[in-house]
């Protein structure tokens, strides 16, 4: 999506998707909020407090990032390495 088409979605001039994107301007709340609606992803994931950009985990996601947060290292360690054989990480 270009500055000028993110900016006609938010009511916004491309100037300021400019400056957002630059640190030079912090959107508040409100915009926030429409930049997430108009962006597909989480408030959160914007704010950069978690790296997961989309609203709902599956069930079976969920199950399975809470039991890798609750393994120690080596077991994370050990899933990893797992899923390293199966995807091209």
């Amino acid at each position: 999506m270009t500055q000028k088409e993110l900016a006609q979605a938010l009511g916004i001039s491309r100037a300021t998707v400019s400056k957002y994107e630059a640190g030079l301007r912090t959107p508040n709340m409100d915009m926030i909020m429409k930049l997430s609606d108009v962006l597909g992803c989480t408030t959160d994931y914007l704010l950069g407090r978690t790296r997961f950009p989309y609203p709902r985990l599956t069930t079976l996601e969920d199950k399975f990032l809470g039991a890798f947060h609750a393994a120690d290292q080596s077991e994370q360690e050990a899933v990893w390495k797992i899923l390293e054989k199966y995807m091209d990480l």
